[in-house]
């Protein structure tokens, strides 16, 4: 009971919310102001990552237009039932505590508890998953729960399926002759469901299958290999300089699943397959540029597979006591870990930091300031504006008519984007929010996960003087096709899908050297922290 209040109050002396959290605010004011699930009120973009976590924050807005404090109170109901479903699954007393204080250690994992952003909800996919998967050892169930949990976890977000697919296939395997290949079809079909259902409804509506941020993130004029999996590398050495607790813990556990007890190697063996195939995808990305958060689902899952090594298989009677012992000076070390090092147990109240010794950003000491769960009980009870911020004032200054133009670029464009209003059009320098900028090349020289792009005044106001106010033929005419598919009222006229086809396929990226021929006519961004 006292490593759930621990748990808990760590979470609330913690919580706060990142600036990507009010991209997610922006999308739900503009649902609920006419405009669709989409970033601008003139185009259809899928700019939110998760669309789980999307709808779960419509609905908390059914209750109120305080998306602040509804991404809190969803993140902490999810993290209760989390501790809940490991506390279930995770048998004793000293395995529980072990895998809480393992958490109460990771800045990566308990950072993203809170954040306003979809972890909590994948955490809470991960740990239920991992129940499942231990209640099948146990002869509980059977891999369809395996299945379906997978099923939804994709839809909290696609690179889940990395994390969890060779454990499920592996159950699926092994359980292949408890039920006929037409009912594991079925099954299968079920479980996958969802998320086929999502992708189709995102081809049509938006006209691609994927985020628009995953455009953003791959459209990119660099040799892959030599620079954006070395940025994937720098990633876990900033982990592992400023988080050790983490990569510290993911590591490791690939090694124990292979001294396992007995009965257990294979399943422990197919959840490291899992959490190796999530590292790898990872460093092939680039890895983030929020520290940890992308290797925090993964620290869940090791959790798991510490927990199996712990299992008595009913044959070495000595092993699983020689992991107490072993776990326990685990618990010891991690405890003077939390009085060494900064961790969430002992972060303050005032944390803050802005370093970025490689590339990778503790983004809540970055926000923790002007974002926390105090600031805003401050500005409720002070009667100001929350969170006071430089994106905020940009915001409130675009809302307020300061400028001559209705459609502004910005670095940072959540809290500026959220604060704006839904009428006025944001673009940003990191083309998240437009389908035509994503697909051009993105600066080399860019913060890891974060590519610039030079956006230029022609194309920002093409909705609205048409698209021969853009002098380049080539973006000219990359624009009609993209307009056609992502501002066209009628959804499913032939050349919209024909367009959504090529879009998809062969036409896919805007080819050009867009960086040496627009220079002149570049447009600055308003301002926001970056």
């Amino acid at each position: 009971m006292l490593v759930v209040l621990a748990a808990l109050a760590v979470f609330l002396k913690n919580a706060w919310a990142a600036d990507d959290a009010y991209i997610y605010f922006r999308i739900v004011e503009q649902l609920f102001a006419g405009n669709g699930p989409n970033f601008n009120p003139h185009e259809r973009a899928m700019v939110y990552t998760s669309p789980a976590w999307y709808w779960l924050l419509c609905a908390g807005r059914l209750f109120t237009a305080d998306l602040y404090i509804v991404s809190i109170v969803i993140s902490l109901i999810l993290w209760t039932t989390t501790l809940a479903v490991l506390k279930y699954a995770l048998k004793g007393w000293l395995p529980f505590a072990l895998a809480v204080l393992m958490m109460l250690s990771s800045n990566g994992f308990y950072d993203s508890t809170s954040s306003g952003l979809e972890n909590p909800l994948a955490y809470l996919a991960v740990a239920v998953y991992g129940m499942f998967y231990i209640r099948r050892l146990d002869g509980k169930n059977d891999a369809v729960p395996l299945l379906l949990t997978m099923g939804a976890a994709i839809l909290v977000r696609h690179d889940l399926a990395t994390l969890l697919l060779a454990p499920t296939a592996y159950a699926v395997w092994h359980d292949r002759h408890n039920r006929s290949i037409r009912q594991w079809a079925a099954w299968t079909s079920i479980a996958l469901a969802p998320i086929a259902a999502w992708t189709m409804f995102s081809l049509l509506y938006y006209g691609f299958p994927f985020p628009n941020t995953m455009y953003a993130k791959t459209n990119i004029d660099l040799p892959w290999h030599a620079v954006v999996t070395h940025h994937g590398f720098n990633y876990w050495l900033d982990n592992l300089q400023r988080d050790i607790v983490t990569p510290l813990t993911v590591f490791p556990a690939m090694g124990a699943a292979m001294i396992a007890p007995a009965k257990v190697r294979k399943p422990a063996l197919a959840l490291a397959a899992g959490i190796a195939l999530n590292c790898a995808y990872v460093t092939y990305i680039g890895g983030d540029f929020m520290l940890g958060r992308f290797i925090a689902s993964a620290f869940l899952l090791s959790i798991f597979v510490f927990y199996l090594c712990m299992r008595n298989d009913g044959t070495r009677q000595a092993k699983p006591k020689l992991w107490y012992g072993r776990i326990s000076a685990l618990l010891l070390a991690l405890m003077a870990i939390n009085l060494y090092t900064h961790t969430p147990l002992n972060s303050p109240k005032s944390w803050v930091t802005y370093d970025t010794p490689i590339g990778a950003v503790d983004m809540r000491g970055w926000w923790f300031p002007e974002t926390s769960l105090w600031q805003y009980l401050h500005a409720q009870k002070s009667g100001i504006h929350f969170p006071r911020s430089e994106g905020t004032e940009i915001g409130l200054a675009i809302r307020a008519d300061q400028y001559d133009y209705n459609t502004h670029l910005v670095g940072g464009m959540g809290m500026s984007g959220y604060h704006a209003g839904t009428d006025k059009v944001i673009f940003d320098i990191f083309a998240l929010s437009s389908p035509l900028v994503a697909r051009m090349n993105g600066h080399p020289e860019s913060w890891i996960g974060h590519y610039r792009r030079e956006v230029t005044a022609e194309i920002m106001t093409a909705h609205e003087l048409g698209p021969d106010i853009i002098e380049d033929p080539a973006i000219r005419r990359y624009y009609r096709k993209m307009s056609l598919v992502t501002q066209s009222p009628n959804l499913l006229t032939p050349e919209r899908l024909r367009e959504i086809l090529l879009l998809n396929t062969v036409h896919r990226k805007l080819h050009l050297a867009y960086a040496d021929s627009r220079t002149d006519k570049e447009a600055q961004p308003t301002h926001a922290r970056e």
